[in-house]
């Protein structure tokens, strides 16, 4: 049976609160079952029995604390005290003696927090002071009387706040209790490596601190964890996706500051939680990081709201740095976390330090980004980050306008799924709401929506499943890029190539509604370039289809079947580039070819008998051997085989052709 938790972090950070004269104590401070019931003598062992009532073991006179029990959760017979300060001066008659203390202070009935009544009070057992190791009072779990006596917090399955003397009014400053609730789940102390290259420190295994109703005032720049492993900050309940309403819970960083409001640094701090609550900054004077994950594993957030404490538009700020910064961060993870008020959301800071890790296996699921001045997700790239999934997620500026949803560089493996970019009747991503450059991953079943570009691409990147609805699709950049079974219902141009460095792509094929302007869009010739494009025709109802202005991608129609025609006369659309017209009746028939588009080719056979003629339309010349240019040919041979590809935009070159074709 332990009691209480060691001495505060070796980091410079408020103390918790302590008498004079009081010595920090460590987590092997402790006093086993068999020994309380030595100290507590007869009655405590038949009070642990159940062979006496604890008021028959306390004798006469032991209610001038206090008041007997019955009332305030209070068991009958065991006698109260009203708050932790009179606990303080309460010596009691013997060790093992229990007592209920209603509330933590004695000024609860005045709490402005409508319907709360007294909170950090509880059944405590008085012990001797020599059987604590370095026995601290911590305004919470343990209480020193003098030198000889101390009271315990009988029950320690949950850690709360109030218990150490936090008041979620709002206005009082929580940094000494909140500290003194870390400090007291420390456990198992061990020196481990704080960072790769860098020295030691004494870390702890610690545990879950709960918070109740309403408004943990603290200050920036104070709770910087380094030394408690696991520690989990878990309140009642989150605002979620609701920005008119606060959270049940709510930690307020309040004063000014350039710095963090939480920061966990180095391995000391790894495998953190914060639960259920909202994280928040009071006034524009906070100009930092909400949180701050430096060098430090596994921290987790769900069901947290991130960023201003305000609810209407004149108190809805957006002067915090960022909402999340990371630095050689891993195995982070985001869940169901709402971002909201912020210059970054989150914001993967690869500058800082010489570490040339950039981090690694980082989530989003069911995540919301709101008002977002600069990039709701940033990467700059001057470090390779590896594996970033972002999924369920939905990048929406309601009340201001951000730069981009998604800036990320240099990162190997990013997953985007089932996430929504969409504005709202004002506000948009100002830029484009994704860039995405020097990266491998997948793009999927993802919807960017309203008044703004869908992004730019660059690296070894695949998209599909998704639907476009925007001012411009996407433009490529770089790298190797597949594209396919994308659906775009409006945008100047589904895609645009413009490469600005080496760029290999296969696109197609893909849906392009009648509000897309072009469906592929290839800038003039770039020794970058190559590609592939599949092309459905059926699938395109844009007005001016695709554009070709280059001489290094091909596009070939999706379909392989061979068009045979009856009509005697009939124009080859170029919409059906890379298949095989067939002239499929006896008798004499006329082809005429399409205008060429560079990347294009057709195929024309003879099946039935007769003349059949292909000619070039006006201003179009084919090249078919001879050395010069004409405007038709013919064969009256069945069986014969031509096919043509375009070179620039008037000339068909006969790439390939069977004997009978007459010049």
């Amino acid at each position: 049976m332990r009691w209480g938790g060691s001495g505060m972090s070796e980091q410079k950070q408020d103390k918790p609160f302590k008498p004079d004269g009081a010595e920090e104590r460590t987590s092997e401070s402790f006093m086993s079952r068999r020994k309380l019931l030595v100290s507590m003598g007869m009655a405590g062992v038949a009070l642990a029995t159940g062979g006496v009532t604890a008021a028959a073991a306390a004798g006469p006179g032991n209610e001038t604390a206090g008041q007997k029990g019955g009332s305030c959760g209070c068991p009958p017979g065991i006698r109260q005290i009203p708050d932790i300060a009179t606990l303080r001066t309460t010596i009691g008659s013997y060790d093992g003696e229990e007592v209920y203390v209603v509330s933590h202070s004695s000024t609860w009935t005045s709490n402005p927090i409508t319907g709360r009544g007294p909170t950090g009070g509880g059944m405590f057992t008085r012990i001797a002071v020599s059987d604590l190791a370095n026995p601290v009072d911590n305004n919470g779990s343990i209480i020193i009387v003098n030198n000889d006596v101390a009271w315990i917090r009988t029950d320690t399955t949950e850690c709360r706040a109030e218990d150490f003397g936090a008041i979620p009014d709002g206005v009082t400053n929580n940094d000494a209790a909140i500290w003194a609730a870390i400090a007291s789940m420390r456990a198992n102390p061990v020196t481990i490596l704080q960072e790769i290259g860098g020295g030691t420190i004494t870390a702890y295994t610690s545990g879950r601190i709960v918070f109740g109703r309403g408004v943990y005032a603290v200050s920036p720049d104070v709770f910087n964890i380094t030394q408690d492993m696991g520690l989990q900050l878990v309140g009642q309940g989150y605002r979620g996706t609701n920005n008119a309403i606060r959270g049940t819970t709510t930690l307020l960083f309040t004063g000014a500051s350039a710095g963090f409001g939480l920061k966990f640094y180095g391995a000391g701090s790894r495998s953190a939680l914060i639960q259920d609550m909202d994280i928040c900054y009071a006034n524009d004077s906070f100009t930092g990081d909400l949180i701050d994950s430096y060098s430090s594993p596994g921290l987790k957030l769900n069901r947290v709201f991130v960023g201003t404490f305000g609810l209407t538009a004149a108190t809805r700020l957006r002067t915090a740095r960022s909402g999340i910064r990371a630095t050689y961060d891993e195995f982070n993870h985001f869940e169901n976390v709402t971002f909201d008020g912020l210059q970054d959301g989150w914001w993967s800071d690869d500058l800082r330090d010489s570490n040339p890790f950039g981090g690694t296996l980082t989530s989003f699921d069911t995540c919301v980004f709101y008002d977002i001045t600069n990039n709701m997700i940033r990467h700059d790239g001057n470090r390779t980050r590896n594996d970033l999934t972002i999924k369920n997620t939905a990048f929406n500026p309601i009340q201001v306008s951000c730069q981009r949803g998604l800036k990320v560089d240099n990162i190997d493996g990013i997953h985007i799924d089932t996430c929504v970019f969409a504005g709202s009747t004002t506000h948009r991503a100002e830029i484009e709401w994704a860039k995405i450059t020097n990266a491998t991953g997948t793009i999927a079943s993802t919807s960017f929506n309203d008044f703004s570009k869908a992004g730019t691409l660059g690296g070894m990147l695949e998209a599909t499943g998704n639907i476009v609805y925007c001012t411009d699709g996407f433009t490529l950049i770089g790298g190797l890029i597949r594209a396919s079974n994308n659906e775009f219902s409006k945008a100047s141009a589904a895609y645009r190539v413009s490469p600005l460095y080496p760029l290999t792509m296969q696109l197609g094929p893909d849906l392009f509604k009648a509000d897309v302007g072009v469906s592929y869009y290839m800038t003039p010739d770039a020794i970058d370039l190559s590609g592939k494009i599949t092309y459905a025709p059926e699938q395109d109802a844009s007005p001016n289809k695709f554009i070709n202005q280059g001489t290094r991608v091909t596009i070939t129609s999706s379909s392989c079947h061979t068009i045979s025609i009856g009509d005697a006369s009939y124009n080859i659309s170029i919409l059906h580039t890379g298949r095989d017209f067939a002239f499929a009746v006896n008798g004499d028939q006329s082809f005429q070819l399409p205008v060429p588009i560079i990347g294009t080719e057709i195929g024309v056979m003879t099946v039935g008998t007769g003349t059949k003629t292909i000619t070039a339309p006006s201003g179009v010349s084919i090249i078919a051997g001879t050395g010069s240019a004409f405007t038709s040919l013919h064969s009256a041979k069945p069986g014969s085989y031509i096919r043509f590809r375009a070179f620039g935009v008037s000339t068909w070159v006969a790439v390939s052709k069977t004997d009978g074709w007459v010049i």
